[in-house]
């Protein structure tokens, strides 16, 4: 939820990555991430504190500290067949007292699937984060820009997902297609502890389990939604040139108690390249175009009080800076909802 006033705010975060072998065991000689079966693990632990300082909106002057935790864990079975599970434990309730540490943040199972990869191809069944479609959210992280972009990552879809190899060549460069079948989560999977907040309230961000009949694209009681991504780049005469291509179509929910539901088409342009300044110094701009029709505007039409779709154009640009183990960003990303009668609806 966001709250309407200017503001202004001060914030940091301290991120703080561990890696875990947590056990990695071959029955009889040999053992380590060559050796099967094995488990490999990752633990990344992010604390953010935010301070509104001063607001024309009295309820959003508040201080509050938020985590990111996630934890991966991974049964390698073989080289090519693993069991992945990916747990969350962040903000699912936005805060509404003058001061909050850790209030509000709940833990919850992002992704659980089975993978077989190969150097060509690859497969995903099961509940996972849909990471081909656009970049932005990702590849530049960042305090502030990467709320918007958040809003079209597909997350916590259950269904099925491949990736293949198109072209891997010195001269032409690297460029890979994926696709994916699937329904956006509404299983007991998105249970979420400690936190538990209510589907529809005020303050809630992720409530503490979805369900079929809350509606909504993508959310359907089975696979019904799809999308095709294309991305790649370096090739001989731009080595540094990345690029996200994409589409993707969300299925309208059936429910009959929610009408709060049509079809929703997805579309992603990003283009990236990565200049070498000098030795262990590169800088790298990024720009994203997503556009989202039929994009709920959480309204009714005043005279029929029907429900309002209509168009959303996210715009992002970045500038990501490294040296050695350092980063530095800054970044911007511009959302613009435009009702049905301004679109040609």
């Amino acid at each position: 939820m966001r709250f309407v006033g200017r503001e202004a705010a001060a914030a940091g975060a301290l991120l703080l990555g561990m890696d875990l072998a947590i056990a990695q065991h071959k029955h009889g000689a040999g053992s380590g991430k060559d050796s099967y079966p094995h488990i490999d693990s990752e633990l990344e632990i992010k604390l953010q504190p935010d301070w509104n300082y001063r607001s024309t909106y009295r309820p959003n002057k508040k201080t509050e500290f938020n985590s990111e935790v996630e934890a991966l864990v991974g049964l390698h079975v073989t080289k090519e067949l693993s069991l992945n599970v990916h747990g969350k434990f962040e903000r699912v309730k936005n805060n509404d007292r003058d001061f909050s540490f850790l209030g509000g943040n709940g833990a919850f199972i992002e992704e659980f699937y089975v993978k077989y990869e190969r150097e060509r191809f690859g497969l995903q069944l099961g509940k996972q984060n849909l990471e081909s479609f656009g970049r932005a959210w990702a590849e530049h992280p960042g305090i502030f820009h990467k709320e918007f972009a958040e809003e079209y990552k597909l997350s916590e879809a259950v269904g099925l997902s491949g990736f293949y190899r198109l072209i891997d060549d010195v001269d032409l460069g690297r460029h890979k297609v994926t696709g994916a079948w699937f329904f956006l989560d509404n299983t007991s999977l998105t249970n979420s502890i400690f936190s538990r907040p209510v589907s529809g309230g005020f303050l809630t961000e992720r409530p503490r389990q979805t369900h079929y009949r809350d509606g909504g694209p993508g959310n359907t009681r089975w696979p019904a939604s799809y999308l095709v991504t294309l991305d790649g780049g370096q090739p001989d005469l731009l080595p540094g040139l990345s690029y996200n291509l994409g589409y993707a179509f969300l299925k309208r929910g059936t429910s009959r108690v929610s009408e709060r539901s049509t079809n929703e088409h997805r579309g992603v342009v990003s283009v990236a390249y990565d200049f070498a300044i000098a030795k262990d110094l590169t800088f790298t701009p990024l720009v994203e175009w997503v556009r989202i029709k039929n994009a709920d505007f959480d309204d009714t039409d005043p005279v029929t009080g029907a429900p309002v779709f209509g168009r959303t154009d996210f715009y992002t640009a970045s500038g990501l800076l490294k040296w050695q183990g350092w980063a530095a960003m800054a970044g911007v990303t511009l959302r613009n909802n435009k009702q049905p009668s301004e679109v040609g609806a």
